[in-house]
């Protein structure tokens, strides 16, 4: 299965149609990712591309691809902010670093219908998953990472 991106994207939620949003096009490293809804295609603090662990660009996406997720507005890098001793399975906000501080990255999970995106750290623990906070519909929901459980709040589109 293979999903081909041509320069960026926009990431939905399969639960809510929000996308994934740097609040006002924040240029900040700490800046919390949040759901807002779409604003459309000059919207560029709304799309974000993929590089894969050797740093080139991703267009075509296979199963279980890892990478990084860069914003397009910052070339920021999204990455799950873990406080230090948090324990397995806890949320925890996602956030944008510069890439060399960045510490994780992302596995995309596909299936018919659309992805799950895992923390690549966690698989070797308790797999967490890009989450929308208790499937929340409404903009400025922080987006979280969370155990994964499949839910619909764990999904998402690419387009």
């Amino acid at each position: 299965m293979h999903h081909t991106i041509w320069y960026a994207a926009k990431i939905k939620s399969a639960a809510s149609g929000g996308v994934l949003d740097i609040p006002g096009g924040a240029q900040n490293v700490g800046t919390m990712i949040q759901q807002f809804h779409d604003g459309g295609r000059l919207c560029f603090n709304q799309y974000w591309y993929f590089m894969d662990v050797d740093g080139y660009r991703i267009q075509t996406l296979s199963q279980d691809q890892a990478g990084s997720m860069y914003s397009l507005c910052n070339d920021l890098v999204m990455v799950p902010a873990a406080p230090p001793g948090l324990p397995p399975g806890q949320p925890s906000k996602v956030t944008l670093v510069r890439i060399q501080d960045a510490r994780d990255g992302w596995v995309i999970h596909m299936d018919a219908a659309n992805v799950a995106i895992r923390s690549a750290n966690s698989l070797r623990t308790i797999p967490l998953a890009l989450d929308l906070t208790n499937g929340d519909p409404h903009d400025n929901v922080s987006i979280q990472v969370f155990g994964d459980n499949g839910g619909i709040n764990q999904r998402w589109n690419i387009a």
